[in-house]
């Protein structure tokens, strides 16, 4: 039998290190929070072949004087923690083991100045073999250099992906890190390139521009709410502007970034019923919370926290990103109307030219661009001066109507209803532009919203004529075991056989044309999930499918005063920009798209 032994401290930070130090941008973290907690205001980033050969990291900070240079590579030695207090951490860093890490799996060196001091000390590691402190050239701060990362645990150097892999963990990286703190300029180069230049910003929107670009910034709304221990400030993007992962969701608990699944649960029911399924939203949240409610020290890498309370933190989450896209202006992502732009110009036909008659003039002496007619045909006719002239093949006058000629004075954020596009779009002119509005996803959200605002318990009516509905036997008898759950929903169904149910009461919203294909859906809902609240745990999605359900729907003729009446309560509607599914439910296209369309230099 093996004899116990106790194990060097070369192979206790080498095992530390597997924790701590798992690729070159792991290193960078450990480092560039280190200079945050220094007080810097500047920091310098660079590498050299994804890393892997060099990381330098400079920065302005208060720096160190010789014997906390000496300390600073030992194991759990820090100046970030308070014995009698740890479980208050206001710190980025409270371990103690990344320096010593770091040094015992590559070549080490750092060099600090404090503002007492003479001159800067430097001192070296390699393999957690250390040397003493030397007498350097530095301004007040720290440059702390790694060199040949993983070299004397040539095994890590397997795991290790391709330089532009690497490099890009480390963008996004200082990225997260200049979104947390944009009083601090960063600067990142890769290989003597300068990747990323943030200076320090007076307000958050420009540190979105800097990072995203301006089109990222314009489709952010801010969110600011702030409780009794808690409080959140951010941005939240619109509904409608929307990404295929979560790459664009950065959290931030008390200046830390961290992977939180009970937040980003938050998040994903905070956009319920507004956004397309398997999309995400884009958002940056900060989060300050009493340090004595969250747990920092479950992970050695720092990426995840332990919240005393997660319900009432994801409760805060989700009311606060609510408020914030409920109170911002209704508004389409900017994408969907680059989108309009490209369709349009992508599909643009000239008309037939066999279709067009030629106009001639009146007068060739006469010079008014309004004296100019059609060709009269052939066919030989009796003037009236009753009726207008007409032939056979000539088309039927269109009617317009009279909002066009005579547009009324008060204006509106949508605008004014002009007419409907196969009966399907409703088309108005506000101050901005040319305003689309999809009817059937408007009249959805709005509908939803009044279902959401009427009570707990949806309102029913009762059916003149109960009516069956055929099933089958799975389906039937799923939906019977909710019975009580469903009246919460305005529908009261009773059995009739095996295969089928009777309706007697649908939700006052509900067209009882669309019964059955509710119906339906829920069942089909219940037979996938096991849980014994599935339709209250799905209240919003169900809530969605009676909307859809009760909808006017594409195709059906409005006059002017029901297209203006649902652009009215559009503007008076949380939410009224997407519809239930996340689809935009207006576009406002400008001037200026319409200048893209046609190609107009000025």
């Amino acid at each position: 039998m093996t004899k116990i032994k106790k194990l060097s401290d070369k192979t206790i930070n080498q095992i530390a290190a597997g924790e701590v130090v798992d690729r070159p941008a792991s290193v960078i973290k450990e480092l560039v929070e280190n200079a945050i907690d220094a007080g810097a205001t500047w920091i310098f980033v660079e590498i050299e072949s994804g890393g892997k050969n060099c990381i330098r990291i400079s920065d302005n900070g208060c720096g160190m004087e010789k014997s906390d240079l000496q300390l600073a590579i030992e194991r759990h030695a820090t100046s970030k923690l308070d014995e009698e207090n740890i479980n208050c951490i206001n710190s980025l860093g409270f371990r103690g083991e990344a320096l010593p890490s770091i040094g015992s799996v590559s070549n080490l060196t750092i060099t600090t100045r404090q503002n007492d001091e003479e001159h800067a000390w430097s001192i070296h590691i390699s393999g957690g073999e250390k040397n003493d402190p030397s007498p350097a050239a530095r301004e007040i701060g720290t440059t702390v250099e790694v060199k040949d990362l993983f070299v004397h645990t040539p095994a890590r150097l397997k795991f290790m992906r391709s330089d532009a892999t690497e490099r890009a963990h480390a963008i996004s990286l200082i990225q997260e890190f200049a979104l947390c703190y944009p009083h601090i300029h960063f600067c990142f180069a890769s290989d003597g390139e300068t990747i990323l230049d943030c200076p320090i910003v007076v307000n958050e929107e420009e540190r979105l521009a800097q990072l995203f670009g301006a089109e990222f910034a314009k489709n952010m709304t801010p969110v600011n709410r702030r409780g009794a221990d808690i409080s959140i400030k951010g941005f939240v993007g619109i509904p409608t502007f929307t990404h295929r992962t979560s790459a664009n969701q950065h959290i931030f608990i008390n200046g830390r970034s961290v992977k939180d699944k009970q937040i980003f649960a938050a998040i994903k029911a905070a956009y319920a019923n507004l956004m397309t399924h398997g999309f995400f939203a884009a958002v940056i949240l900060h989060l300050s919370i009493d340090p004595y409610e969250v747990d920092v020290n479950v992970h050695p890498a720092k990426t995840e926290v332990r919240l005393r309370d997660p319900n009432k933190v994801k409760g805060f989450v989700i009311t606060a990103i609510r408020s914030a896209l409920s109170s911002a202006p209704a508004s389409t992502s900017t994408m969907v109307v680059d989108n309009v732009v490209s369709v349009a110009k992508s599909t643009i036909q000239l008309p037939a030219m066999q279709n067009i008659q030629p106009k001639i003039p009146l007068s060739f002496n006469d010079n008014s661009a309004s004296h100019y007619r059609t060709p009269t045909p052939r066919a030989s006719y009796t003037p009236s001066t009753t009726t207008p002239l007409s032939t056979p093949s000539a088309p039927a006058p269109i009617s317009m109507p009279a909002s066009i000629s005579a547009p009324t004075v008060t204006e509106h954020p949508l605008g004014n209803a002009l007419f409907q596009i196969d009966a399907t779009y409703i088309v108005a002119q506000n101050s901005e532009g040319l305003v689309l509005i999809d009817q059937h996803a408007a009249h959805e959200r709005l509908v939803l919203e009044r279902m959401k605002n009427s009570a707990v318990h949806l309102k029913s009516q009762n059916l003149l004529i109960p009516q069956v509905i055929e099933l089958g036997a799975a389906l039937t008898t799923h939906l019977l075991e909710h019975v009580d759950e469903l009246s919460k929903f305005g529908l009261v169904i009773e059995r009739n056989g095996i295969t089928q149910i009777i309706v007697r009461q649908i939700p006052e919203f509900l067209d009882k044309d669309a019964v059955e294909d509710v119906l339906k859906e829920i069942a089909q809902m219940l037979m996938k999930e096991s849980e014994a609240n599935v339709l209250e745990s799905k209240r919003d999605e169900i809530w969605g499918n009676i909307a859809c359900h009760s909808s006017i729907r594409a195709g059906r003729k409005l006059s002017i005063p029901e297209m203006n009446a649902i652009l009215r309560q559009i503007e008076s509607t949380p939410f009224a920009a997407q519809c239930n599914h996340g689809r935009p439910t207006f576009v406002v296209i400008k001037p200026e798209d319409l200048a893209k369309i046609f190609e107009r230099t000025s």
